[in-house]
């Protein structure tokens, strides 16, 4: 549910006036009044009359048709499957829609443009008038800070650093030769641009670091998770385009190039000089050997093991990564195998 104590008040708002902010279609909008108020959000197993909800597929049908919500937002394949007394909403992409009801009803506080006095400014350090920098943040000199940014409790921004507008800062956040453009958002705990991973192994056993004088630019709209580490460069930049998604506990070496759009599930790690491509989307726990270039729109299955290039479009799971067709083939002979030698004994 959605606690108050946590999310605020709900902002009612009428379905009419939803559906016009959401460019959703009203369907048999003469037999349900749209005038009625939507408070809430929910499952729509567990919606009421007052909650508005989501159906994407048909497997989800049965739920739909028993569903009490208010309103629910559906395809149009799905519109006349709402039970009566629900108001149907019709949309192409439900889920996001969904989402945007969402910052409808329960928007985020406004926080109160202030800079804490217990916050470390650095010398030649600029900071928009609307930005907020709250309690025990350090930033050091030479900072850019942009317009309605919000850097959150104990975050250490170093010397240097360009933070655009909109953009918000969790706390405990560490950001150090970085660039960000506007509207990125960082979550508790990550880590952003310390030195990366790199050796020249001696025979004597010593261990000499390269130098890492490269930076981290992230460009607009980007959501890096919480407790996610991204190297800076060695002797490039380590680069997240436009748009990309990043998850809790990721970890992104030295001169990694993320495409836009790309979405990385948690756990994940991508050695030095990966290269993700526009739209790659990337599962939980998979692992990248370095130098290697995953195509636009490829998908690697969780755990997958990456140890060379993939092409486009290609889905690879298992370690190591191989086709998903070789994959799930490989896994039926295995099974027919085994159920061979279970039979013979």
């Amino acid at each position: 549910m959605t606690d108050p104590r946590f999310f605020g008040e709900p902002r009612p708002i009428s379905v009419a006036d939803l559906a016009q902010a959401l460019d959703a279609r009203i369907h048999n909008p003469a037999s349900l009044p749209t005038d009625r108020l939507i408070s809430a959000i929910a499952p729509i197993d567990r919606a009421a009359t007052e909650a508005v909800s989501f159906v994407m597929d048909r497997a989800r049908g049965p739920a739909l048709a028993s569903s009490q919500a208010g309103a629910v937002l559906v395809t149009a394949a799905l519109a006349d499957q709402c039970p009566q007394g629900t108001i149907a909403l019709v949309c192409e992409h439900p889920q996001a829609a969904f989402a945007r009801a969402t910052e409808l009803i329960f928007p985020d506080p406004i926080i109160p443009h202030s800079v804490s006095a217990s916050a470390h400014i650095g010398a030649g350090t600029t900071i928009d008038e609307t930005a907020s920098v709250a309690a025990g943040v350090w930033i050091g000199d030479g900072v850019e800070i942009g317009a309605h940014t919000r850097i959150e409790a104990n975050a250490v921004i170093g010397n240097g650093v360009r933070i655009g507008a909109d953009c918000r800062i969790g706390p405990q956040v560490s950001i150090a030769y970085a660039l960000l453009g506007d509207r990125v958002r960082i979550l508790a705990g990550a880590r952003i641009g310390e030195r990366g991973f790199g050796f020249a192994h001696l025979a004597d056993g010593t261990h000499v670091p390269m130098p890492h004088r490269g930076r981290v630019v992230i460009e607009d709209d980007v959501e890096i998770g919480a407790n996610t580490c991204i190297d800076r460069g060695s002797l490039d930049d380590t680069t997240v385009g436009r748009g990309a998604v990043i998850d809790d506990l990721v970890m992104i070496g030295h001169n990694c190039t993320i495409g836009p759009g790309v979405v990385i599930a948690a756990q994940a790690g991508l050695s030095g000089s990966t290269t993700l491509e526009r739209f790659a989307m990337i599962g939980g726990q998979a692992g990248f050997a370095g130098h290697l270039v995953v195509g636009a729109g490829a998908r690697v299955g969780a755990k997958a093991g990456v140890m060379r290039d993939i092409p486009p479009k290609q889905a690879v799971m298992g370690y190591p990564a191989i086709s998903q067709r070789l994959f799930w083939r490989q896994v039926a002979a295995l099974k027919r195998l085994v159920q061979r030698k279970e039979a013979d004994n």
